[in-house]
């Protein structure tokens, strides 16, 4: 149960940093 509440987070947290490199790459 813990570890696939974990996996969603983490999942999420990567998604959240991934989008906003691309969109900080895209601008710069």
């Amino acid at each position: 149960m813990s570890q696939i509440f974990c996996k969603i987070i983490c999942s999420s947290f990567v998604m959240v940093a991934v989008l906003s490199t691309a969109s900080q790459g895209r601008k710069g």
